[in-house]
This record gives C-alpha cells, structure tokens and sequence, in this order.
C-alpha cells in the first residue's frame, strides 16, 4: 500500500521567491531525494501550488525549516526559494541545525486519512484552516484504476463519525507523464475544525482481491490488494 502514499506525495508534492525570516544563523546543509519525482512548493503544505520537480538521487541545498522540522525550505538553481516534505529526501546532518524560517501559511491543511501505515504523520494545522482529506490511486492502465472504483468502498471516519464513502468526491481518471501511470483522487473538504487532537480513520473495503499492475516493492511479482478489508489511521492537531 506504500505505492498510494508515494501517488499522493506526487499528486499533492515549491518556489517563486518568498520573503522569509529566519531565526538562527546561516547554516544549508544538503539532501538526497529518495523518491522517482517530488514537488517543490510554494510553501510548506501540500496545498500550496508547485513550482519544481526533484528526481531520485538529485541533491538539494536546504537553508531552512519549520518549526516542527516537518518541512525544509530548499534553494533552487536560480536563487529563489521552495519547499518540501522531510520524509521526501535523507539529509545530510542534523536538520535541527536548519534556521526556522517564518513561512506562508495555507488556507487549507491536507491530510491522507491512513497516513500511519505509511510511518508519516501526524499532521499540523492552524485554527481556522480548512481541513481537506485527499486520497489516491494509481496503476499500469486505466482500466485497472476503473476496476479498482467498481470493486472498492472506501470509508472515511473523522473522530469516529462516518463522513464520506468517496464515491461522490472521485476526481476524472488522468495520466501521469512523470509516473508513467493512471491515476484517481479523492478530496473531502470538512471546512475549518476545533482545536485540538483528531483522528481519521481510511477503510478500504474489496469485493474481491485487486492488482494495480505495478511492483512497488520490487518483488518481481504484480501488487494485489484484497479480498480483506484494510484500516489505517491519522492523528491531526490542530493548534
């Protein structure tokens, strides 16, 4: 299920140049891009539009961070600035060593429902955000995304109240050139929610075992997901 999480990192994963403050010195350390392709943004969410790409093993110069060490802000060849997510690139030293740089805030704050299964999270929002839950897909053909909207139910809970199955808020099938694979997403705007500590939970229901048509793990073999049904959840503090 790893191949979802990396979908949405490249649907929703900066820079024009930004004004920016920084707290501390002048300390850049450099970083590896561990994914096929990432997107820099604007700012340090996903919701922020993009504005540079990134391929695996390319190395990026950071010159600084936010607060929670949750994303780094990146320099690019022509001198502006842009951002990206930590869990997108392995640094080289202590991140901590960044200055904090004071950033653009987005309106809104999205969120993978079942991000724990994929060892990221939790997520931070600010009072008054917007929370959007986004989910994706991806595989070989289009087809196999069809087959996976006919054969699949998926469940969204917010602080276990039922809030979508999806099937309403599905986005059109579209081709990632970068990916070289068919894709679907799923957006669910809840609007602004109370401070605090929340939990979603992403419940993937099957009518029978599915295959993507891709190796995510490299194992030589077709990934299948399915017949039984698959859980995850994600923490959101809102502050």
């Amino acid at each position: 299920m790893k191949k979802v999480l990396i979908l949405l990192i490249s649907m929703v994963l900066l820079g024009s140049a930004l004004p920016a403050a920084a707290q501390g010195g002048s300390t850049t350390l450099t970083a590896t891009v561990i994914f096929d392709t990432v997107y820099l943004r604007e700012g340090p969410d996903v919701s922020f539009a993009v504005v540079a790409e990134a391929s695996r093993g390319d190395v990026l110069t950071l010159t600084g961070r936010t607060d929670d060490g949750t994303w780094y802000q990146v320099q690019l060849a022509d001198g502006q600035s842009a951002w990206l997510a930590d869990y997108l690139i392995t640094v080289d030293g202590s991140g901590a060593a960044l200055p904090v740089v004071e950033a653009p805030i987005s309106d809104e704050v999205i969120v993978p429902p079942g991000c724990e299964y994929f060892n990221i999270g939790p997520f931070y929002g600010s009072a008054g955000q917007s929370v959007v839950l986004v989910q994706g897909w991806e595989a070989a053909s289009r087809e196999l995304v069809q087959e996976y909207m006919d054969n699949v139910v998926q469940i969204v809970t917010f602080d276990g109240r039922i809030i979508s199955t999806y099937a309403a808020y599905a986005s059109e099938i579209t081709f990632n050139e970068a990916r070289g694979t068919w894709q679907v997403f799923w957006r669910f705007d809840m609007g602004p929610v109370s401070v605090g500590e929340h939990r979603t939970e992403w419940t993937q229901m099957f009518n029978r075992a599915i295959s993507d048509g891709l190796d995510a793990n490299g194992d030589g073999q077709m990934d299948t997901y399915g017949p039984d049904p698959l859980t995850y959840g994600c923490t959101l503090i809102i502050q």
